[in-house]
């Protein structure tokens, strides 16, 4: 491999990493406002059966993926 392959793929990973933290932060807001609405109208925060559709929905789309929606969903619920 060509150090400009490696460095090409580099850049590449770095354009994938600054998506998904965009779509991290996005999803972090919208979060934040379904905490804010369940506590507005004195629901629980935490919904067991939805987190099990997010890791559900993970899972089918690639393999370990349930453990990072199960580590999205507890940040997005801790994060302030």
């Amino acid at each position: 491999m060509k150090t400009n392959d490696l460095i090409s793929l580099r850049m590449a990973i770095d354009g994938v990493d600054d998506a998904i933290a965009r779509l991290l932060v996005a999803r972090h807001r919208l979060a934040r406002k379904a905490i804010a609405v369940k506590l507005a109208a004195k629901l629980p925060v935490y919904d067991c059966s939805r987190e099990r559709l997010i890791r559900a929905r993970y899972s089918w789309q690639g393999r370990g993926l349930a453990r990072v929606a199960a580590a999205i969903t507890q940040w997005c619920r801790d994060e302030p």
